[in-house]
């Protein structure tokens, strides 16, 4: 466990991930930022994309958006308001949440913002299929 991160992610809704890996690549609020066990605690903010956590047996590929991440040495807990994995949605639902979240109003800075969220959150998740 030594050369392994143990990685947390939870969501309002529950916990989605609990496992140890060798690498974590998450987007963040001004870019992307890798992990590796032992490296230096930080507290960031998390933006909106593909978080991929790689192991020896594999990856695992999630969409999230929003929320905090931190990390402690060899624990790594991502805090999100949302997370799912390809094997969660469809395409087709995917695609229909984009084309519903730039529909949607843009009289008040509360509306923009709130579609801006629903964007970048249905982004997330057509790029599990891209």
């Amino acid at each position: 466990m030594a050369d392994m991160l143990h990685c947390t992610v939870v969501t309002p809704e529950g916990e989605v991930l609990d496992d140890a890996f060798a690498y974590v690549d998450l987007p963040l609020s001004d870019g992307r930022m890798g992990f590796a066990p032992k490296r230096a605690p930080i507290v960031a903010e998390l933006g909106a994309g593909k978080m991929r956590a790689k192991s020896a047996s594999g990856e695992q590929v999630l969409a999230i958006a929003g929320g905090f991440v931190q990390m402690d040495g060899q624990s790594m807990t991502v805090l999100t308001e949302y997370a799912a994995s390809k094997a969660d949605l469809s395409r087709q639902d995917a695609d229909q949440a984009l084309a519903d979240a730039q529909a949607l109003p843009t009289d008040s800075q509360e509306q923009k913002a709130e579609r801006q969220r629903k964007i970048d959150r249905a982004r997330a998740c057509v790029s599990l299929f891209a």
